[in-house]
């Protein structure tokens, strides 16, 4: 087939021309082409690239579950969080209602402790 095909270039190109025109191509395939070996170590090595990629793959999966059981338990933390600040903020509020009533019985016993000495002192003064 190729001498036919040869052949048939020389008898429509001419000589000269079919021969260069093989230099040419001969040279590209050098220059492009892939050996028969050389093939074999990139089907190789390419082999290598998907049993790694598989394994990155598996390992990708392994990671985003853990990221999902993370993304669970923060949620869940956030929750608790929630939660303990509505309890602090009740408690703040019932020791600021026992601040508040505490506050008021002082301020009334000094009041009526400056009462009782007003009322002592003006006995003292009218009688004494």
């Amino acid at each position: 087939m190729r001498s036919e095909s040869l052949a048939l270039l020389r008898e429509r190109l001419g000589a000269e021309v079919a021969d260069a025109l093989i230099e040419v191509i001969e040279e590209r395939i050098e220059k492009f082409g892939v050996t028969k070996e050389e093939h074999r170590r990139i089907l190789s090595r390419l082999d290598g690239v998907e049993a790694k990629l598989t394994a990155i793959e598996t390992r990708m999966g392994a990671l985003e579950k853990r990221v999902e059981r993370l993304e669970k338990e923060i949620d869940s933390l956030r929750e608790e969080m929630r939660e303990m600040r509505r309890e602090m903020n009740d408690r703040f509020e019932r020791l600021n209602v026992r601040i508040d009533s505490m506050i008021r019985w002082t301020i009334g016993t000094i009041s009526l402790f400056g009462v009782i000495i007003t009322a002592v002192m003006v006995i003292l003064k009218l009688f004494g």
